[in-house]
């Protein structure tokens, strides 16, 4: 669990990076789409996007105008592109919702204080509360794989 923390830290570490560019972008918001069956990910600095033009950059990275203004991001092949995080976190598809519902359904009686705990150590950054637990199972009640 230790590597896991440790390439998920690394991860967050990256994010923290590029906060300075992303506001220099001036988008008060960001949307990411990912696309498992291309391996694709889609950050939209506005929605809808509406982009008339496409910076293709190298590595596989367009980035999406309307005129001059970057209003999107596409990034292909992104699970090579972070394959070293993946490695080390052992699984490439580590989300919180993932590991929420991967918990409920190995034992849907699992406690409120418990599953924070177990999301905090695998996902130190979030800022997981019980409000958020709460949507976590209403949302698995209507998607019939909690009762």
């Amino acid at each position: 669990m230790a590597s896991g923390a440790a390439g998920a830290g690394a991860a967050v570490k990256e994010i923290l990076e590029a906060i300075p560019h992303i506001k220099k972008t001036g988008a008060k918001h960001l949307w990411f789409d990912f696309d498992e069956e291309v391996d694709v990910l889609y950050v939209s600095l506005e929605r809808p996007q509406r982009a008339t033009d496409t910076d293709i950059l190298e590595n596989g990275i367009f980035l999406r105008l309307r005129g001059k203004k970057v209003v999107g991001i596409t990034i292909t092949s992104i699970s090579k592109k972070f394959k070293g995080v993946i490695e080390k976190t052992g699984n490439a598809k580590a989300t919180i919702i993932g590991l929420v519902r991967e918990t409920y359904t190995k034992n849907p009686m699992t406690s409120t204080d418990e599953l924070i705990q177990l999301v905090k150590s695998q996902f130190p950054a979030s800022c997981i509360n019980p409000a958020h637990v709460a949507w976590y199972r209403s949302k698995m009640r209507k998607e019939g794989i909690l009762q």
